[in-house]
């Protein structure tokens, strides 16, 4: 079955609708609901991470997807990717991944960084620690 994006592409949200949608999509297999969210987060980021965080479960999407935030997302949106797939993968795997992504994107790195101390579990001190490192790395690279 085959979902159509131009059914949500602007189009003002409608609950009843969407509902609808978490429930077909969380009926299909999840190859064909990772490229449903695919399809739709190349149109509206906003509406794709919404169904991308009620629908998908496969982790591997989700490292993807943040892969895909620090290349492409701009300062302010990265935040709802952030927030988006530390909900999946959680905080500390969200920063080891933003370490192994800081060589070839710096810049997207800094940007997530911002954002990310935002979603710190501060009753985490292996969180707070990992965030600190990460901190370290972004600003040794900046003065260099």
């Amino acid at each position: 079955m085959t979902i159509e994006i131009n059914n949500f592409i602007g189009k003002p949200r409608d609950t009843k609708r969407e509902q609808k949608l978490i429930k077909q999509l969380r009926d299909l297999p999840e190859i064909d609901a990772q490229d449903f969210v695919n399809r739709i987060l190349e149109h509206d980021p906003f509406l794709g991470l919404f169904f991308a965080k009620r629908v998908l479960k496969e982790k591997k999407f989700f490292v993807g997807l943040l892969g895909k935030a620090v290349k492409e997302a701009d300062a302010s949106e990265i935040k709802y990717w952030l927030e988006c797939c530390v909900a999946k993968l959680g905080f500390r795997r969200v920063v080891s991944l933003l370490k192994n992504h800081f060589l070839k994107y710096p810049i997207g790195v800094d940007k997530a960084l911002y954002w990310l101390q935002t979603l710190l579990p501060k009753s985490e001190p292996k969180s707070v620690k990992m965030l600190e490192e990460l901190k370290i790395l972004v600003s040794t690279r900046a003065k260099s």
